[in-house]
């Protein structure tokens, strides 16, 4: 009820600045995007070792990926729609085939000129085969998972270089049954609820600071378990120069997660630092690197919270004026806050690799050919699985359609 009503207002707000006979002279937008892709993987659900001598694990897809962006935006308002649909089929003896709709709104309105209120909603009607970071399970299940999310904003500058920033996220995620293969259900339905007050300022054209304090409670009602916890983190993003961006941030959390069962209560505290570091360079127009370290708290569909360190490295280089290759790495390790999750089971703390390379040939301006091999490795305490993937995406983008109205 909370996000339909929330959903309702942002509605009628829309509608008033579309319709109004005051309203500037505003532009309405849509393009279109469509791709296919076909990829063959020797372990998409990244399933341990010991399984592949009972099945086999190989798979060959065929996906299916279309995408549309509409709005309209004036001087005063920016309001947009984004729809996805990305439908997968594969040939493999694994539950693979899965069907993914996405639908985001985002609006934003300036109400005065030191005032901007801005909402974002989201529809995820997807399966939990999609993220690898959120798997708690030694094992990728294909497991329905339904996200519906608000965000509503309120941005105030106090001068013309200081800022603040009041936010409200509201989650409510559902998922389907599952079984796993040593029996037991994997996910609960749990909802977020989170607020957060950031001040930002701009010392000068290369320097920006921001400082946020974040509250976050996260609900799995069929646990009897919620979880508090709060964040604090200030940073700074420079720029060395117009082709060199960096930024560093750190700070702190303290979590406190409570499980109620058989009429008694069980709290689990953590704390801890948190800190990010992320640069990117580019080099004469035709390269550029992008690489950081980030250390993250997000809900897990079992229960908790869970702590993930993150880095990554990108390198893309453009070949010629239609050839461009890019090589990627990541490395994730990830454990729970909270060291007992359900059932009596300790949370399942994992670290994961990732690396891939990829050639495009841009065929025309709206048109190009994607190839690339992909490697994913995830290991845990006494288990571990890998994965190769080879895949080639052809994509076409249309030129935006607008028109203007006075």
């Amino acid at each position: 009820m909370k996000l339909i009503r929330i959903f309702t207002i942002w509605s009628l707000v829309s509608f008033g600045c579309l319709f109004s006979p005051n309203s500037p002279a505003r532009e309405w937008y849509f393009q279109p995007h469509a791709s296919v892709q076909t990829i063959y993987e020797t372990n998409y659900r990244l399933l341990p070792d010991a399984d592949k001598a009972r099945t086999n694990l190989d798979s060959f897809g065929f996906i299916t990926y279309a995408n549309g962006d509409f709005g309209v935006r004036s001087d005063n308002y920016n309001i947009g729609i984004n729809a996805t649909g990305v439908i997968k089929r594969y040939i493999s003896d694994l539950n693979l085939n899965n069907d993914n709709v996405y639908v985001t709104a985002n609006s934003s309105f300036n109400v005065t000129e030191r005032s901007v209120l801005g909402l974002i909603g989201r529809y995820a009607d997807e399966t939990t085969l999609n993220n690898v970071i959120d798997t708690t399970a030694d094992a990728q299940q294909n497991t329905k998972r339904t996200t519906l999310f608000i965000n509503p904003q309120w941005t105030y500058a106090l001068s013309e270089l200081t800022s603040v920033r009041l936010d409200y996220n509201h989650a409510n995620v559902t998922y389907g049954n599952t079984t796993s293969r040593v029996g037991g259900r994997r996910y609960f339905n749990n909802t977020t609820d989170s607020s957060s007050i950031e001040l930002l300022h701009e010392w000068n054209a290369s320097l920006k600071s921001h400082a946020l304090f974040n509250a976050l409670i996260f609900d799995v009602p069929d646990l009897n378990q919620t979880t508090n916890n709060y964040s604090f983190n200030t940073g700074i993003d420079y720029n060395f120069s117009e082709t060199w961006t960096t930024s560093l941030e750190g700070g702190f959390y303290v979590a406190n997660t409570s499980t109620s069962a058989a009429g008694l209560t069980k709290n689990n505290d953590a704390s801890g630092p948190l800190f990010s570091f992320k640069t990117k360079k580019y080099f004469f127009e035709t390269s550029n690197v992008d690489m950081g370290y980030f250390r993250r708290i997000y809900p897990r569909g079992r229960g908790g919270l869970a702590l993930a360190d993150v880095s990554y490295i990108t390198y893309t280089k453009q070949l010629s004026d239609r050839f461009q290759i890019a090589l990627r790495g990541s490395y994730n390790d990830v454990r729970g806050l909270n060291p007992v999750v359900s059932n009596g089971r300790a949370g399942n703390n994992y670290t994961f690799y990732g690396a891939s390379v990829s050639a495009s040939w841009q065929i025309s301006p709206q048109m190009d050919l994607t190839g690339g091999y992909q490697y994913r490795f995830k290991e845990f305490a006494t288990r571990s699985a890998d994965s190769n993937a080879f895949f080639l995406t052809l994509n076409y983008k249309w030129d935006p359609f607008s028109t203007t109205e006075f």
